[in-house]
């Protein structure tokens, strides 16, 4: 079996392909069930896709939520005069605000 890259897109266009198989299953192509678990995990990789999908608007705008709370934060109550969130050099505002959404999705989904 040759590797192939595959886009996301193409990937769940596959399983979507593979979920569709179990009619042409066989007692003889089956008897382990190697392919029916081939195709439960194909069917619970696609959902979990579509999962993924729809959950990154909110992931977005979450980080916009986030980086606004950032640029309203009063640095200078906190000894830090010198920090502008509202600069036109502070790119970093919605690098942590990726951070901050990126951790506290982790933490949402850890045991």
């Amino acid at each position: 079996m040759t590797n192939i890259s595959l886009t996301p897109a193409v990937a769940l266009t596959r399983l979507r392909r593979y979920e569709e198989r179990t009619s042409t299953w066989s007692t003889a192509s089956c008897n382990d069930g190697t392919e029916k678990a081939l195709h439960q995990i194909a069917v619970t990789l696609a959902v979990e896709v579509e999962r993924l999908r729809k959950a990154l608007p909110d992931i977005s705008e979450q980080q916009e939520i986030v980086a606004q709370a950032i640029r309203d934060f009063r640095f200078h109550n906190y000894g830090l005069d010198n920090v502008d969130p509202n600069s036109e050099y502070a790119e970093w505002v919605g690098d942590l605000a990726s951070a901050i959404v990126r951790a506290l999705s982790a933490e949402e989904t850890t045991p």
